[in-house]
Parts: C-alpha cells; sequence; structure tokens
C-alpha cells in the first residue's frame, strides 16, 4: 500500500511545501529527506519547491527533525515550510 493510500485510508495525508530559493538548495534539501515521499517541483518563477507527503503525526515531527538538522548544519538560511495553508520558517541556531 502506497503512502498516498494510508494517508487517503485514515484521513490524515498532509503535504508539507519547503520552498527553497534556488535549485541547489532544493535539491540539498531533497537529499536530506531521502527516507520520505519527497519530490522537486518547479514553479513558474523558476524557483524549486521541495513537497513532501504526510501520512501521520509521526511523519511530520520525523520531517520537521530533519529539516531542523539540514537548516543547523548548513547554517545559510531559513527554511520555509507550508502545511495546510499556514507558514512557517526554521531558523539555524545560533550560539
Amino acid at each position: 500500500m502506497s503512502l498516498a493510500e494510508r494517508g487517503t485510508e485514515v484521513g490524515t495525508l498532509q503535504t508539507l511545501m519547503i520552498g527553497p530559493a534556488s535549485l541547489e538548495r532544493a535539491r540539498a534539501m531533497l537529499e536530506c529527506l531521502g527516507g520520505f515521499e519527497a519530490e522537486l517541483v518547479a514553479s513558474e518563477d523558476g524557483r524549486y519547491d521541495v513537497q513532501v507527503n504526510l501520512a501521520s503525526d509521526r511523519d511530520i515531527n520525523r520531517v520537521l527533525g530533519a529539516i531542523d538538522t539540514h537548516v543547523c548544519d548548513r547554517a545559510d538560511g531559513p527554511a520555509r515550510l507550508d502545511l495546510d495553508g499556514r507558514r512557517y520558517s526554521i531558523e539555524p541556531a545560533t550560539t
């Protein structure tokens, strides 16, 4: 059973959009999300987003943890997220 089918079955499939500004940053984000159902999506303005399908709250927590680790390791700016029409930002940790 695919992730989409499981999400439909339990009624919890959500899509998280991550909006990196460049193809390079989008590819790096996609690489850090290798264990999830994630894909690059080209926008009309030439930017690339990463779309992640999530079937449960556990998936959301795991993806957010992976994004947080990636952003903190990279330390060159925030990740901008959109989940269910709400916008979020994960900032690199400051010391």
